[in-house]
């Protein structure tokens, strides 16, 4: 099976013509060596998801303690998570937003964070969904995170899949390609919590899809996680009038 690719233009260098002016060549069009079939996609993106895991599996599983072999924390970015469901399990609400409190609790908390230095800037949603993180280790609780993320990705890009199944029938390259997406790598790499937002665009989508437009607005309102992702589309439910969807969200928010 072939796979349909885009045209590369190719522009030529000017030339000198006999009368003395510079002329160009118009642009022509050739198509890229790669890839060359659907086979051939799918055997590259079989080998970098292998590259890309195997090179994940190194980072979160060898070094000493919370840090990996190369010196960063494992799950980095997850420790500001881990620090605000601690606070929020300890009620200790006026940490969150304050810089210097919210440094030294993440140093009590994760002693080895100490050096690092994340600033205090997600909502309260964050620290009651991180809440349960209390009860357990940093590298416990980044491990079932990570099962959760990558589970929500799968059932997120097989759902999506189905959709389009008749003209991309080929399961194995779609499960590649998912694998080897670089941002999931990075999520799960990282301790990243970017799969909340994926989730509240796909769960939008499905409500729409069903003319839900509650629901669609409830699923939105999970944007509020990272309030820069969700202002756009606030301003287009507006534009529109789609106070159902307001309404949605505002609950959700809420």
């Amino acid at each position: 099976a072939r796979v349909a690719v885009l045209p590369i233009p190719v522009l030529s260098l000017p030339r000198q013509t006999r009368n003395g002016f510079t002329s160009f060549l118009m642009p022509t069009f050739r198509r890229p060596r790669w890839p060359r079939s659907a086979r051939q996609a799918k055997g590259h993106a079989i080998l970098v998801a292998v590259v890309i895991w195997i090179l994940t599996a190194v980072v979160s599983f060898t070094g000493t303690s919370d840090r990996g072999i190369a010196g960063p924390l494992k799950g980095s970015d997850f420790v500001q998570f881990y620090t605000l469901g601690h606070l929020a399990s300890a009620h200790r609400i006026s940490e969150m937003y304050d810089a210097a409190s919210f440094h030294e609790a993440q140093a009590e908390f994760l002693p080895e964070s100490a050096r690092e230095i994340y600033p205090p800037v997600y909502p309260p949603q964050a620290a009651v969904m991180f809440a349960p993180t209390s009860g357990l280790s940093y590298q416990r609780a980044l491990f079932i995170w990570s099962l959760i993320t990558i589970a929500g990705y799968a059932l997120i890009v097989w759902s999506v899949w189905k959709v389009v199944a008749a003209r991309l029938p080929d399961r194995t390259f779609v499960i590649a390609a998912a694998a080897a997406f670089p941002p999931f790598w990075s999520l799960i790499l990282h301790g990243q919590v970017a799969v909340i937002l994926l989730f509240a665009f796909w769960a939008g989508w499905l409500a729409l899809e069903h003319h839900r437009r509650w629901l669609a607005g409830f699923a939105f309102g999970l944007l509020a996680f990272k309030p820069q992702f969700g202002i756009p589309l606030a301003i287009v439910v507006l534009a529109s009038g789609e106070w159902a969807m307001l309404t949605g969200a505002v609950t959700s928010v809420m």
